[in-house]
């Protein structure tokens, strides 16, 4: 049944500059071809689907808060040497969750225990630099 995955993709894509009427009688046609079997088929695919696009949009929302969170205080973190210092990671790994690159054809994020290190990491960054405007006054 991979072959109506592929069928019903192709059908969305071609359909993107049609109008809405013009859509759905190539929508009609389509299903009008399929037999029941294949018709419920289509019905679980398009749930699966749909699932997986809130799902996406979801962790998409959530990045994207994160990223605002940050208020453009990113640009005065040195963003490699904290990736590298809390994660082990490069500067790339840290700006691909903090934006939802895609990778490997999945959105980067954090996972709970990559969002208390940076949590983490953002309030020990907060803790020296009080420390060091405290010396200074």
């Amino acid at each position: 049944m991979e072959h109506l995955k592929k069928e019903f993709d192709n059908l969305l894509i071609s359909g993107r500059n049609l109008s809405e009427k013009e859509f759905e009688q190539k929508v009609d046609a389509f299903l009008s071809q399929k037999t029941e079997q294949e018709k419920d088929f289509l019905r679980n695919y398009i749930v699966e689907k749909t699932r997986d696009m809130v799902t996406e949009i979801k962790q998409a929302v959530e990045e994207i808060s994160m990223l605002q969170q940050l208020d453009g205080l990113e640009k005065y973190i040195n963003l490699s040497s904290l990736s590298k210092k809390y994660f082990g990671k490069t500067k790339g790994w840290l700006y691909q969750r903090l934006h939802g690159y895609q990778v490997h054809g999945k959105r980067a994020t954090f996972n709970e225990k990559e969002k208390a290190t940076f949590s983490n990491a953002l309030m020990a960054l907060s803790n020296d630099l009080r420390e060091v405007a405290l010396k200074i006054a």
